[in-house]
């Protein structure tokens, strides 16, 4: 099984998450049963070795959160925040005051809280360590695994929803005995702009419904009211994501909806985007129809490039309909 494959199943990262709403005696005693549903707030603004942002920006975050969802349950379903990231690249004393500052946080609001400690990125100021030696291979040739860095050529530690992510995860989980697991992070939208699963409370039901004990939501509030229509932060805030939280915290049933007949699939659409890329060529030299052709091959392009798949879907139809037209 593959490096990838198991951290799938297994949860994706270092993270420590404590309920503070009750006695130690009795979070020790539900411990196996409580599910958290978390948000992460990303503490690295793209220079690691600058300061950390200040507690009042990271409570008026999580204050958001928990007043656009009303509450932040119970013993059963609690709701809490992962700080992001805790690196090697910060000083101990930096890393003590937002341990600090976010268990403050979280006793005052009634919250949960996560740590999700970066041990193998972020390493601009101790540069001695990014070397072959310590970074994670992609196969006996030594060759650096980037996606364990800031390259962002991979993600391999997240549930982002494409295609095939959940069944592997699924298949994973029943191989080894379905363990709890975690989500470290995620959220119901591919991280090219591709759409997720039908609804937020789907790409949830595919991770509680199937051993999840928690899943860490990305995004909510990243970058401000500048960002807001991100298509992260649409999938992460928008009204149907809001209820299926508010369905997690209160306890009850999720469902898994069915993609609809007309709905986008990531994969149906990658295989049309390579049955055009084989077939085109041939079939502008049997039919000499550049003028036909070309409009919807641009069209299709840019919209690809706008992330608007969607449409893009329908555009690659167009473009199939006529390479198969006899």
């Amino acid at each position: 099984m593959s490096t990838k494959s198991k951290a799938a199943a297994v949860g994706f990262a270092i993270m420590v998450c404590l309920g503070i709403s009750a006695s130690a005696h009795a979070a020790q005693q539900r411990a196996a049963s409580t599910r958290y549903l978390m948000f992460q707030i990303f503490t690295y603004g793209g220079n690691s070795q600058g300061a950390l942002p200040p507690a009042a920006d990271i409570k008026g975050t999580v204050h958001d959160i928990v007043s656009a969802i009303g509450g932040t349950g119970g013993d059963r379903d609690k709701l809490g925040f992962t700080v992001r990231p805790l690196t090697l690249d910060q000083s101990d004393d930096q890393i003590r005051r937002l341990i600090t500052e976010s268990f403050t946080i979280a006793r005052n609001s009634d919250a949960a809280v996560a740590f999700h400690i970066d041990d193998s990125m972020l390493w601009p100021r101790g540069s001695s360590l990014d070397k072959p030696a310590n970074i994670e291979w992609l196969d006996w040739n030594g060759t650096p695994n980037t996606g364990r860095r800031l390259d962002w050529s991979a993600t391999p530690i997240s549930t982002y929803p494409e295609a095939g992510t959940f069944e592997l995860i699924h298949r994973e989980v029943a191989a080894h005995a379905s363990p709890a697991w975690i989500s470290a992070e995620g959220t119901n939208v591919v991280p090219s702009g591709m759409p997720g699963e039908p609804t937020m409370e789907t790409y949830l039901a595919k991770m509680y419904d199937h051993g999840a004990v928690l899943v860490n939501i990305f995004s909510w509030g990243i970058s401000g009211p500048v960002y807001a229509n991100n298509f992260f932060r649409v999938a992460t805030e928008n009204k149907e994501a809001v209820a299926a939280y508010r369905k997690v915290l209160g306890g009850k049933q999720l469902v898994e909806s069915p993609p609809s007949r007309n709905s986008f699939s990531a994969l149906a659409f990658q295989l049309k985007i390579r049955e055009i890329q084989k077939d085109l060529s041939a079939w502008v030299q049997r039919t000499h129809g550049e003028a036909t052709m070309t409009p919807l091959v641009e069209r299709l392009d840019g919209l690809m490039k706008m992330h608007q798949f969607v449409e893009a879907d329908h555009v690659a139809d167009e473009i199939l309909a006529l390479l198969h037209a006899r």
